[in-house]
């Protein structure tokens, strides 16, 4: 099993840290196995925090609250058997995973973790033209756009080839966090396209940006 789509390497090992360490992470307090006391007692015996069944648990419970629930996480299974026990341990859970989180299974080369992280060894990768070169949401011109491919997010509606939204990314994560009224996070979870009014994941416009400027490096160098 992984977890992938930390914005950041800092980030992943800081939750991989409070993963292995339930009872050492600040956010422990949040964690709703605190309420359940056979799990508390059960904290104690170092055999029982090793067991599968717990790993995934005290997982479930990290994705369901802050400030992990607001990051564009994914997870992949390669064991079918480890999908089949999470999903038992999902359903004893109180609340549902946040619905951006997708749930992937099957062989380790058919994840979107390793499509997305090889884009740069296909043949057939192109950089992707855009009509638009003004921004969606400010209106002003988005400068060097066939060289800066990460100051500026594009539309990932792929039943839309007529969509050609662009904006810069502090304009649309401002225009996402005041459409939903969120003043207390810095980083949008998702929000409707400013053009056809898909709702686009912010996680899914970020791995976008970096696929789109791995490319250009990629034949920038050849």
């Amino acid at each position: 099993m992984f977890v992938y789509g930390f914005p950041n390497d800092s980030y992943a090992l800081q939750f991989e840290w409070a993963w292995q360490n339930p009872l050492k992470t600040r956010h422990r307090q949040r964690m709703t196995f605190w309420d359940n006391e056979y799990l508390k007692n059960s904290l104690k015996h170092k055999q029982y925090c090793n067991l599968l069944t717990f790993k995934l648990r005290v997982l479930l419970d990290m994705l369901m609250i802050h400030p992990y629930r607001q990051w564009p996480l994914k997870l992949h299974f390669v064991a079918a058997d480890v999908r089949a026990l999470f999903d038992i341990v999902a359903s004893t859970m109180a609340g549902d995973l946040p619905s951006h989180m997708t749930l992937t299974s099957g062989p380790l080369d058919t994840s979107p973790m390793i499509s997305s992280s090889t884009v740069t060894g296909s043949t057939t990768a192109v950089i992707r033209s855009f009509s638009s070169t003004r921004c969606h949401v400010c209106l002003d011109p988005i400068q060097d756009m066939n060289t800066k491919h990460d100051t500026f997010v594009a539309c990932n509606n792929n039943n839309n080839n007529d969509c050609d939204m662009v904006a810069h990314l502090t304009c649309l994560a401002t225009k996402f966090l005041d459409d939903a009224k969120d003043h207390l996070s810095l980083v949008p979870v998702s929000g409707s396209c400013p053009d056809c009014r898909k709702q686009l994941f912010w996680g899914d416009l970020i791995q976008d940006l970096h696929n789109r400027h791995r490319i250009a490096s990629s034949s920038s160098s050849k």
